[in-house]
């Protein structure tokens, strides 16, 4: 995966890479930009690392990853912090 810049990222996609597989997380600025819009009416955003979830336990572990590697209980990130979007696609 691409080498980010951010020390705290680079955890976060360690520990997401262990949790589900290399393979299934990108962290490319193509999946992030991608990622980062929806068909909302909201402008903004940043995605973080994509993560290509096969179950609910990939969800589950990803949720887990963020909350731990976040120090959030509500499994949320500050502002500013890259948060994983989460896709089957």
């Amino acid at each position: 995966m691409a080498a980010e810049t951010d020390r705290g990222t680079d955890l976060l996609v360690a520990d997401l890479e262990a949790a589900i597989g290399s393979e299934r997380v990108a962290v490319g600025g193509g999946a992030r930009r991608l990622y980062s819009r929806d068909s909302s009416i909201i402008a903004g955003g940043r995605a973080g690392p994509v993560c290509f979830a096969e179950s609910t336990d990939d969800v589950a572990a990803c949720v887990r990853v963020v909350t731990i590697t976040t120090g959030s209980l509500q499994g949320t990130a500050p502002p500013e912090s890259p948060v994983p979007a989460t896709s089957r696609w």
